[in-house]
Parts: C-alpha cells; structure tokens; sequence
C-alpha cells in the first residue's frame, strides 16, 4: 500500500511525528477515496497520486477523514 510507505518515509525524513489516530485518519481517507474513484489496484500510477494527494492535504492540517477524502476526489474528478 503506498500510502503505509509514504508515511513512514515522511516521519523518517522530515520529522513529521503522527499519531495513531492521525495516521489512522489518512490511512481511512485514501483507502475511501480509492474506492470512490474506482481504484481497484494499490500499485497503480493512480494509487501512487492519490496517497500523495492525501498526504500533502494531510500536512496542511486536515485529519477528519470524510473531509480529507472528499477533498481529494474533488481534486482528481474535476480533470
């Protein structure tokens, strides 16, 4: 899952210190976005932009995980 692995790099390289709940937050938001975007495949191109997405919207201070998703499917259904 590449959202579990961006996680553990952007503690490990920029300090970014999550809690359980926070990272449980995203976690629940990309999967959910995943699945109403319709992406089936967790190494997929898509899946990679999608964890990413969540994550940079994550940093800006978001962690309620229906307003982190819908934020990024806004994003990627508006292209």
């Amino acid at each position: 899952m590449p959202i579990r692995a961006l996680l553990d790099k952007q503690q490990e390289t920029e300090g970014v210190v999550l809690s359980p709940e926070d990272i449980a937050a995203i976690v629940a938001a990309y999967e959910a976005a995943l699945e109403r975007l319709k992406v089936a495949d967790r190494k997929a191109p898509m899946a990679l932009l999608v964890a990413k997405t969540t994550l940079q919207i994550a940093r800006e201070g978001e962690r309620d995980p229906e307003r982190l998703c819908k934020r990024v499917i806004q994003l990627y259904r508006g292209r």
